[in-house]
């Protein structure tokens, strides 16, 4: 049984009678509630009927009161359902009253079934007789059911007996014949078709659901029998295949195979099984089928291999029949087949029968091969063995055929040459193998002959099946080994002694057969012989401990040539005196006779001379070098290599030589250069010697009856000389010119060399800034010769010219080239003075710029000037009786005085020196430039700018600079300073010579000033040249930031939801600004600063990635920086409307103010009534609260009850005493004091959320108030709850009452 609720509920505003009308049939049923609310006194009109009726009078207590359905009021009814089957039920009940009729249908329906088993099922072809089987998944995709199959369209149930039985229909059977699914539930059914005749068979069937629903199917099948019929046989038609079918198979050698192939056709539509079986009663059958068994596919063709493979020499028949199978076990015979072959005897044999040589003999030990054949002409293949052992023979024939691969490859893995006899080796390829059928297969065999001669000899081969071996005949003619020797004799020629020499020779072997050899000589070997005997002792001889030196050695000393093969044989020959040599070498040859070779030289020993043996010249200078020539000639018929030995004689000479050594070929004659410098004066005779290579040196003699000393002289102009004089003593005064000649009178007394007079360069004043110029005239009084003096500075870090000085200096100096003009030189070189003397000498006039000059002077001048050549370097070449031009610069960089020397190399003068002196004049003191900030030095008077700073920055500033002292020596120095804002440090100090000292300035503002510029002038005043002026400037002012946005608003804020705002603080000022960040009257959780980054102006990836600081007291932001600053607003419940306040910037004192104002938004909730009422009818009912939330925030609330009224006895009230019943029952209704009491009402929920909201679509929670009232109280109720938000202190409080009047008021009422 199955049961439901049924309510009818009164919608009008009157009460109304109800009446229902049961359903028509017996399966539906309906009966009224217990405690029906609303239904005042109904009586059904008879104990089986649920239509009621207002009741009669009827006795206080004895029965239901009278009433009506009241308005609002519902009446509830239980609809019961009984089926009697699982099919699907519809029926109705009608609901009268004296204002409408209604109709209430009723209807019990089961989900219906969907199966997906096809509605036509086709079993195929079967043969007949035989079975096939189908097996479907049947799944259910709708409601559950149990199915039973049926021959007839009638509704069935299935019993428990049918789950486990087969349902049959004509040919079919169905397996289970009945069977349950639930939805999604899925079984195999099978389907089995046995078909007894050769037709197609339709059948009906009917499945049966247990909701009544009947499904129909078709069950459909063909029963056919097979037919297989031979087509051809190796692609012959076979025209009558009934009976008896002959197949003649060719006659074959016996070990081969005869394959034919037999083609059947099943042209029938079911696959049959089939096997072969054997009739003959021939022993050793030799005709084989395959496959013998297997299944014959439907409606294709299969091929069989019948194989004839004979074993004997003789005829062979066999019968084979070819049988399908079926289930009933018996065998149809389809066709018959008598198979007929013959075997025949292996036909083997070797070609050539012979194998001969005798026109073209054989070497002896030498390998040669030849090929024979195998011609097998049999039907199979055959396997051989040549010169096979008894054992191996018998191996052969006895292995079998799968076996014998394996013993063939085992046996031939390690074969080699075997000796069949004293005069032959053998080796065959293969030795044992297989040769196909109808093939020739090739062998090669190879052989070496031991001995000269005639050799006959025969071969044998052994073959598988065949009693007796094949044979083969050998014949040859031998000879023994030869070898030639080229050419044959060796010709050493002029050899030196102690010197190695190597000749060549060629082995040529003309035989057949390989050759080994060795080769010596006897008279090393006797040598040997006796050397050995001195080191065991026999005599006893100093060269007995030594090595044994032998003169003949061979590479390769011995060797083997194979047949035609040639080797080249390297002698060499250590002559160990000067003598003809005639000897001879033996080439020994292993078997053969011993050659002799003839071996022919001469050993020889260098000889050498040199023409003129004696060299004399008349008049030489010292110091001046004398060149002539001698020459080498070799007489010998030798090469070989010649040194001059070279004298390093300071006192005396110095030789050079070219070449100095070399090779003399054979009758050569060289001419060598040779030059001498004689370092003494006086006669002179020197022997010069050259050593050759395993040859007696030789020398030839210099000699000079009188050597002078060199006459030269140096003076100095501050022009170039016009006329280029030799007999002009230029810049020489009357002093200068008597001191010289007291000089030379004291050395000529001496006996020592003359004194030159060497004059002193005085440059003079030199402004700074430009270059000066001298020239040193130098004259060579000698007679012969030139002189070649060199001129070196004392300071040699110095360049040597001002080219170099200026090419290296320009490599950092940007050039701007003139049209014309050289790119080097265009930038520094102001004009070009060309001018020309005696020798073609070229010289120019130079001026560098004052940027150029200070560039080369911090590169190279350290000392303050630099001295260096006009051009090229300080080495010159003077002729004997001229005179040349050496300009001599001087760079003027430093001011001050310098002193140096020019030291002089060369003939009659080394060792001297010049005396050079300059007067730098210029300023001494200049600003170092780069390496301070701020300091400018491109104005008349060089600036020292501060940066900007606000008034209130109390750090001082400070400015780092550097004053070079450009003098050659220290100058105290001393700063003036004419305002007290401004200091140097130190004061008064000494700076190094041509270094710098660093000074620091710093600038103190007046704190709280107003803004200004403050200028100063200072003065460094030096000891030693003039005052360095510089003029400082530095400016104050008001501190102020750029605010962006200039105010945070903080839009519908709400309590407990914290809301960011940023804001960019901009330094758009000059000077770098110092503040802190203050939020004002900065009450706990309101405004806080969270976030501090800072976006540096000169850092370029800074927006990307700004530099996050910490939430500090103070901040510092250079010009064009930013402040990120995040500021967060946190409402608490203090705040209902609006709150503003200030983000103060403190710079010191100084205030900036950023706004900060926030619109708090506080959640706000209504509710539909504060005082809700019930009557005492009400008891038991539910009346709704609607809490109603307009703003965009949801709010959580409770619900807390208030206990505020004691209950009162009226009882006990004095002022109610003297009242009749009536009066008091009347006056409690308004002087009785209510009975609080938190259980007499049921509130549900008393907590949650009120969803958000808005004004115009406002969100609402609704909370049920029950009355569940207290029996027979004489007070009534009243009670107090708040509704309170749990975000904030906001609340509301609602009343509740009730009326309760008790029974014994009410019994006085009436």
């Amino acid at each position: 049984t199955y049961e439901l609720s049924l309510k009818i509920r009164n919608v009008s505003s009157l009460s109304r009678r109800c009446r229902v009308v049961p359903p028509k049939t017996g399966y539906f049923s309906i009966s009224l509630e217990n405690n029906v609310v609303g239904l005042k006194e109904f009586e059904p009109v008879n104990p089986h009927s649920t239509i009621l009726t207002r009741a009669a009078s009827m006795p206080t207590g004895a029965g239901p009161a009278h009433g009506l359905l009241a308005p609002g009021m519902a009446v509830g009814y239980t609809v019961r359902f009984t089926p009697d089957s699982l099919r699907n039920f519809n029926d109705s009940l009608v609901v009268c009253s004296e204002w409408s009729n209604f109709e209430v249908l009723l209807s019990a329906v089961r989900p219906p079934v969907n199966l997906t088993l096809p509605s036509t099922i086709d079993c195929g072809y079967c043969r007949v007789n035989s079975s096939i089987c189908m097996s479907l998944t049947v799944v259910n995709n709708g409601g559950p059911g149990s199915f039973i199959f049926s021959d007839k369209p009638e509704s069935k149930l299935a019993s428990e007996d049918d789950y486990s039985k087969d349902f049959s229909l004509g040919p079919f059977k169905i397996s289970p014949m009945a069977f349950s699914l639930r939805s999604r539930e899925s079984r195999i059914v099978q389907f089995k078709f046995i078909p007894k005749e050769d037709k197609e068979h339709h059948q009906e069937i009917y499945l049966c659901c247990d909701n009544m629903e009947i499904l129909n199917y078709q069950l459909v099948g063909s029963g056919t029998n097979p037919t297989v019929e031979l087509i051809n046989i190796s692609g012959v038609p076979v025209q009558n295949t009934c009976g008896t079918t002959l197949v003649v198979f060719d006659n074959i050698t016996i070990g081969s195979t005869q394959t034919k192939i037999l083609t059947y056709e099943n042209s029938s539509r079911v696959p049959v099984p089939y096997h072969w079986t054997n009739t003959s009663k021939v022993e050793g059958n030799c005709i084989f089928i395959s496959p013998l068994s297997g299944l014959f596919p439907a409606q294709q063709q299969l091929n069989f291999e019948v194989k004839f493979c004979p074993e004997r020499i003789q005829p062979y028949s066999s019968f084979l029949k070819l049988c399908l199978e079926s289930e009933a076990g018996q065998d149809a015979v389809v066709n018959t087949l008598n198979l007929v072959g013959e075997g025949r005897g292996l036909l083997v044999s070797l070609e050539p029968p012979i194998i001969t040589n005798l026109d073209i003999p054989f070497t002896t030990n030498s390998v040669s091969k030849r090929t024979l054949f195998i011609v097998n002409d049999s039907d199979c293949d055959i396997w051989f063995l040549f010169e096979g052992k008894s054992d191996e023979v018998k191996e052969l024939n006895n292995i079998s055929e799968y076996k014998l691969m394996e013993w063939a490859n085992a046996k031939q893995k390690n074969d080699k040459q075997f000796k069949t006899n004293d005069f032959i080796n053998l080796k065959f390829l293969p030795r044992i193998g297989r040769a196909q059928a109808h093939t020739k297969t090739p062998i090669q065999v190879h052989f070496s002959l031991l001995r000269a001669g005639i050799v006959e000899c025969g071969l044998r081969c052994h073959i598988r099946g065949l009693a007796d071996p094949l044979s083969i005949l050998f014949e040859a003619r031998v000879q023994g080994p030869t070898l030639r020797v080229e050419p044959d004799t060796l010709e050493l020629g002029v050899m030196q002694v102690g010197s190695e020499v190597e000749v060549q020779a060629t082995l040529i072997n003309i035989s057949e057969v390989p050759i080994e050899f060795i080769l010596l000589n006897a008279a090393d070997l006797l040598r040997h012989e006796s050397w050995r005997r001195e080191k065991e002792g026999s005599e006893v001889s100093s060269t007995s401990k030594s090595d044994f030196q032998p003169q003949y050695v061979f590479v390769p000393p011995a060797g083997r040539l194979a047949p035609h093969e040639s080797m080249v044989v390297t002698v060499f020959y250590l002559p160990l005196e000067a003598y003809s040599i005639r000897d001879t070498i033996e080439i020994q040859v292993a078997g053969g006779e011993t050659l002799l070779v003839d071996v022919h030289g001469e050993s020889q020993l260098p000889n050498v001379v040199v023409q003129p043996s004696n060299v004399k010249i008349d008049l030489i200078y010292t110091e001046t070098p004398v060149q002539f020539t001698v020459t080498l000639h070799n007489q010998s018929a030798l090469e070989t290599e010649f040194q001059w030995a070279v004298i390093e004689d300071r006192n005396l000479a110095q030789t050079t030589f070219h070449p100095v050594a070399g090779i003399l070929a054979p009758g050569q004659s060289l001419p060598v250069e040779v030059t001498v410098t004689v370092l003494q004066t006086g006669p002179l005779r020197i022997l010069i010697p050259c050593t050759i290579r395993d040859g007696e040196p030789f020398a030839f003699s210099f000699s000079c009856p009188n050597v002078l000393p060199p006459s030269i002289s140096i003076c100095d102009s501050k022009t170039l000389l016009e006329k280029q004089e030799m007999d002009v003593e230029d810049g020489r005064s009357i002093e200068e010119f008597c001191e010289y000649l007291v000089l030379a009178a004291l050395s000529k007394s001496l006996n020592e060399p003359e004194q030159q007079w060497i004059p002193e360069v005085d440059f003079g004043q030199v402004p700074l800034g430009t270059i000066a110029t001298h020239y040193l005239n130098i004259r060579n009084h000698s007679l012969m010769g030139q002189i070649v003096p060199t001129f070196k500075f004392t300071d040699m870090t110095a360049p040597s010219s001002l080219d170099e000085l200026l090419k290296t200096a320009n490599k950092n100096i940007p050039i701007q080239n003139k049209k014309g003009s050289s790119s080097i030189l265009s930038n520094t070189r102001q004009s070009l003075v060309p001018f020309s003397g005696k020798g073609g000498a070229q010289y120019s006039q130079r001026r560098i710029d004052n940027q150029n000059l200070n560039t080369l002077m911090n590169t190279f001048a350290k000392k303050g000037c630099a001295m260096v050549f006009e051009t090229g370097s300080g080495t010159i070449s003077v002729a004997a009786g001229s005179m040349q031009t050496l300009p001599l610069c001087c760079v003027a960089a430093l001011p001050g005085k310098y002193v140096t020397s020019l030291q002089i190399e060369g003939q009659g003068i080394s060792g001297s020196s010049i005396k050079l002196k300059v007067e730098v004049t210029g300023n001494t003191l200049a600003f170092v430039p780069g390496f301070t900030t701020g300091l400018l030095l491109n104005s008349p008077i060089a600036k020292l700018q501060f940066p900007q700073t606000t008034i209130f920055d109390k750090q001082l500033l400070k400015r780092t600079f550097r004053v070079n002292n450009q003098c050659g020596q220290a100058i105290p120095i001393q700063w003036k300073n004419d305002s007290d804002n401004f200091q140097i440090d130190p004061t008064i100090c000494t700076i190094p010579p041509n270094s710098f000292s660093t000074f620091v300035a710093t600038f103190a503002p007046p704190f709280g000033s107003a803004p200004n510029k403050y200028i100063a002038k200072t003065r460094c005043v030096p000891d030693i040249g003039p005052s360095l002026d510089l003029l400082i400037e530095a400016a104050t002012l008001q501190p102020e930031l750029e605010l962006y946005p200039s105010t945070l608003k903080y839009n519908e804020c709400y309590s407990g939801q914290p809301q960011k705002k940023t804001v960019c603080l901009t330094n758009k000022s000059l000077a770098q600004v110092k503040f802190r960040l203050i939020v004002e009257s900065q009450e706990e959780g309101i405004f806080t600063v969270i976030s501090v980054a800072k976006i540096s102006y000169l850092d370029l990836r800074s927006d990307e990635n700004p530099t996050y600081l910490s939430i500090s007291n103070e901040y510092n932001l250079n010009p064009n920086d930013k402040l990120i600053v995040v500021v967060e607003f946190n409402p608490s419940n203090a705040f209902t409307n609006y709150v503003s306040r200030s983000l103060i910037i403190d710079f010191s004192g100084h205030f900036q103010r950023l706004p900060l104002n926030a619109n708090v938004i506080t959640p706000n909730f209504t509710i539909s009534t504060k005082d809700i009422h019930f009557t005492d009818e009400e008891r038991g009912s539910i009346k709704k609260l609607v809490i109603t939330n307009t703003t965009n925030y949801p709010i959580p609330f409770r619900v807390k009850y208030l206990p505020t009224v004691q209950p009162i006895s009226i009882q006990n009230s004095e002022s109610h005493k003297n009242l009749t019943p009536f009066e008091k029952l009347h006056k409690s209704k308004f002087d009785v004091r209510s009975m609080d009491y938190d259980g007499i009402f049921e509130l549900i929920p008393t907590s949650g959320l009120i969803p958000e909201g808005s004004k115009s679509n406002p969100s609402r929670t609704i909370i049920d108030i029950k009355y569940v009232g207290v029996v027979n109280t004489v007070t009534s109720f009243r009670s107090t709850y708040r509704l309170e938000s749990e975000e904030n202190d906001r609340f509301l409080e609602f009343t509740v009452t009730a009326d309760k009047i008790s029974t014994e008021y009410s019994r006085l009422v009436e």
